[in-house]
C-alpha cells in the first residue's frame, strides 16, 4: 500500500445515510474542539393514540392503519388495568402493569403485539416515534 502524503491524508470523509424519501443524511458532525459527535435523535415526529382492546383480543402497536416509517421508539402505558405484550401474534410474555409507562427502541422492522387478558375491554395509550 502506498503511503499517502501530508494533503493526502487529510482529506475529509463524508459520512452519509439516507431517509425514508431517499434523501442524504449526515449522522455524524465535529464539535468546535474537532470532536466527533453523533445524532441519534427521534427527529422525525410521533403518533400517540390510546386504543380500546376487545376482552381477550390481541392487537398489533401501531397508531393508524400500519407501523410509523423509520420508528426508532414504541411507548405503551395500560390505561384500566393490567396487558401483556410481546413480538409474536401467539405469544405476549411481558407484563404492562396498570397505569405503568415504558418506552421501548424498537424500529419500524419489528412487530410489537398487545394482549388483554381480561373479560373487559381495556383502554392502552401507546406511541411510535422516529
Amino acid at each position: 500500500m502506498a503511503d499517502l502524503t501530508g494533503i493526502e491524508s487529510s482529506q475529509s470523509v463524508k459520512l452519509v445515510g439516507s431517509d425514508i424519501n431517499g434523501g442524504e443524511t449526515t449522522p455524524l458532525a465535529s464539535t468546535s474542539n474537532q470532536e466527533l459527535k453523533s445524532f441519534d435523535v427521534a427527529d422525525n415526529g410521533g403518533l400517540d393514540s390510546v386504543i380500546t382492546i376487545a376482552a381477550a383480543a390481541v392487537v398489533e402497536l401501531k397508531v393508524g392503519g400500519s407501523v410509523k416509517a423509520v420508528r426508532k421508539y414504541v411507548q405503551i402505558q395500560a390505561k384500566g388495568k393490567d396487558v401483556t405484550w410481546g413480538f409474536t401474534v401467539g405469544t405476549q410474555s411481558f407484563d404492562a402493569f396498570k397505569s405503568q409507562f415504558f418506552i421501548l427502541p424498537i424500529g419500524s422492522g419489528t412487530s410489537v403485539y398487545i394482549k388483554n387478558n381480561g373479560a373487559s375491554p381495556v383502554d392502552v395509550a401507546i406511541a411510535e416515534i422516529s
